[in-house]
């Protein structure tokens, strides 16, 4: 295999990764419900040499939301992390413990599921979708012309 057919590769799968996020996107911001929820705890991993650069440590808030009378826990789709010694062991989140937060609740019918309500968390979908479809298309662009310049 050649590097045109690698890069070639490289940006299919990050064409079709890159299609899936906004293809996400779009079906999340057609049908949702929106309800409450409290962060209930934070999930940790802690991991001692991270990729040779020293400790690392994460923090995922958990919410807890109720929905048709039946209750859910979540993680968040954004975790604070840090490196190095000295890490607090408090999260660096914008959520607290014990914090109401409004989230969307999406039901296809086969599965129930929620994202914390936030811009940021929202858009997240659609900007790495568009990030991973132009740089699919331009890993294309230059796997087909670099391999018919040979």
């Amino acid at each position: 295999m050649n590097h045109n057919e690698i890069i070639l590769i490289f940006g299919i799968f990050m064409l079709g990764f890159g299609i899936r996020s906004l293809v996400q996107y779009f079906k999340e911001n057609r049908n949702y419900t929106i309800t409450t929820a409290a962060i209930v705890r934070y999930e940790r991993e802690f991991d001692h040499n991270h990729h040779n650069h020293g400790d690392y440590v994460s923090y995922t808030p958990i919410f807890e939301y109720t929905y048709n009378g039946k209750t859910y826990q979540e993680e968040h789709r954004v975790s604070s992390a840090g490196y190095g010694k000295g890490m607090s062991i408090v999260p660096a989140s914008k959520y607290n413990l014990g914090d109401i937060v409004d989230v969307r609740v999406y039901d296809n019918g086969k599965k129930v599921y929620a994202v914390i309500d936030d811009e940021n968390n929202i858009k997240m979908p659609l900007r790495m979708g568009l990030i991973l479809t132009v740089a699919g298309v331009v890993f294309i662009a230059a796997a087909v012309y670099f391999g018919f310049i040979q």
